[in-house]
């Protein structure tokens, strides 16, 4: 009977056909599953995290907000410079998986209240108001240009 299934008398051979086959099936299994664990895994990995050169902008613009004579419209609300940098650093430290650059961290943490959807504004000493994101991207470009003569 071995002989019409297995092609041999020996009773022992078919169980180690069998073992060899269900290592390969499991071997095939196990290197499937770890192809598709890593592709799976590849977009937690992948998220943005801010790098040197942008934290330090960042904190640039934070410090710049800081030290400000400007005062900052919050949803209605006037704030002082120290009070809005505040603020902004508590939104950069929520918002840091997102940020990969400076505008990031502006359009995610200085540009509007998530609460209200309002934008924020400053009013300069001379009685401008500007919208807060447009003043920080040229601080921005001005922390930038300064930057490259340095090197």
């Amino acid at each position: 009977m071995f002989n019409l299934i297995y092609g041999t008398n020996k009773p022992h051979a078919a169980p180690c056909r069998m073992r060899l086959a269900d290592q390969s099936r499991a071997r095939l299994l196990l290197r499937s599953l770890l192809l598709v664990s890593i592709f799976l895994a590849i977009p937690y990995t992948a998220k943005a995290v801010p790098t040197t050169d942008t934290d330090n902008a960042v904190q640039y613009l934070i410090g710049y907000v800081a030290n400000s004579d400007m005062v900052f419209i919050r949803n209605a609300d006037r704030y002082t410079g120290p009070e809005a940098a505040e603020h902004m650093e508590r939104k950069y430290q929520h918002f840091r998986k997102k940020i990969s650059s400076p505008e990031d961290f502006i359009k995610l943490c200085a540009t509007r209240s998530l609460m209200t959807g309002k934008p924020y504004s400053v009013i300069t000493p001379q009685d401008q108001e500007k919208m807060t994101g447009e003043w920080l991207l040229e601080v921005l470009q001005e922390y930038r240009t300064s930057s490259q003569r340095s090197f």
